[in-house]
């Protein structure tokens, strides 16, 4: 009965398997990523912490693309068969996606020059932006009426003298 007591108790330190301690080449990776994240932060000074974990996702493609683009470099881009090898997808995907998050950091000129354009980063907000519009129909209209009025006034004042009858004699 002793041996299967021992069986069922829990070891003196269970592991979630949530928390594993890395190897060297990925610290030192994590920390190339970090002080690239850090550049990045400090000369794009638009970015809000809220953009920090992109910045960092952007960095970590920077950092795994470098490496793929080294081992291309070091062999050749096409296997024996002539074909270009999957490495080159697989570095080409790896530069896509790291535009994604280039163009919404703020990274490429055209998305600098919209950023540029709104002047802010704040989201649209269109029950304001409606709210507007109805204060410029309603300021429209009033001046519309009003001019509408001063016609009715104006005209009402020439019927009496006005000796044309409308008809073609023109008389």
């Amino acid at each position: 009965m002793s041996e299967n007591s021992k069986e069922l108790t829990a070891p003196k330190h269970a592991s979630t398997g949530l928390y594993v301690r890395a190897s060297a080449g990925y610290r030192l990776r994590d920390k190339k990523t970090e002080r690239l994240a850090r550049k990045v932060r400090s000369v794009l000074t638009w970015l809000e912490p809220s953009d920090f974990p992109a910045v960092r996702a952007w960095a970590e493609l920077e950092v795994l693309a470098t490496q793929v683009f080294a081992v291309l470099r070091a062999g050749s881009v096409v296997n024996a068969a002539g074909e270009g090898k999957r490495l080159l997808n697989d570095y080409r995907q790896l530069r896509l996606a790291q535009a994604v998050f280039s163009r919404e950091l703020g990274m490429t000129p055209a998305s600098r020059m919209a950023l540029k354009a709104t002047g802010t980063r704040t989201a649209f907000d269109l029950p304001l932006e409606m709210l507007k519009n109805v204060e410029e129909i309603g300021e429209s209209r009033r001046q519309d009426r009003a001019a509408a009025a001063k016609n009715d006034v104006d005209t009402t004042a020439t019927n009496g003298r006005n000796t044309d009858d409308g008809g073609e004699d023109g008389g």
